[in-house]
């Protein structure tokens, strides 16, 4: 199902793929964080905003690592970004817990989630937030580094 959904999507049958994830919705089907987050793309890319959130409180009550994944980094990455486009101050900040949250869910950020928060808070003038964000990526990656 995720091949044809993600299919209909690029396609620019958003319609459709909307049916076929509303489908799935309806029935609880699991799906994979790919799946979803394919889903939210296209919710906020239609400005389906009280949809978006829903499905991803959705996944955040479904996710019980290591027994379900129902979200990813990438889905993190998703949130974090849309927040900060929205470019108002109330929204960077529920992004920033966004980010602060994934850990405890066993999500860890990657390059990505601290490139949005990074550029996002050099934006705003936040130099020092922005720095913290890209010491703290830095840290993680020689981490990661040492791991392997």
């Amino acid at each position: 199902m995720q091949t044809i959904s993600y299919q209909t999507n690029k396609q620019g049958k958003d319609k459709e793929a909307m049916e076929n994830y509303q489908s799935l919705i309806d029935r609880q089907f699991n799906m994979a964080p790919a799946t979803c987050n394919l889903l939210l793309t296209t919710l906020l890319k239609h400005d389906k905003d009280k949809e978006a959130n829903k499905l991803f409180q959705n996944m955040l009550d479904r996710h019980n690592h290591p027994a379900y994944l129902a979200l990813n980094t990438e889905t993190y990455n998703i949130m974090v970004n849309w927040k900060f486009d929205l470019q108002k101050f109330d929204e960077a900040i529920e992004a920033e817990k966004l980010f602060d949250e994934m850990p405890k869910r066993l999500v860890y950020p990657d390059v990505v989630t601290y490139d949005f928060l990074v550029d996002a808070c050099f934006k705003e003038g936040r130099v020092d937030d922005a720095l913290k964000y890209f010491d703290s990526s830095v840290v993680a990656q020689m981490k990661k580094k040492k791991k392997l």
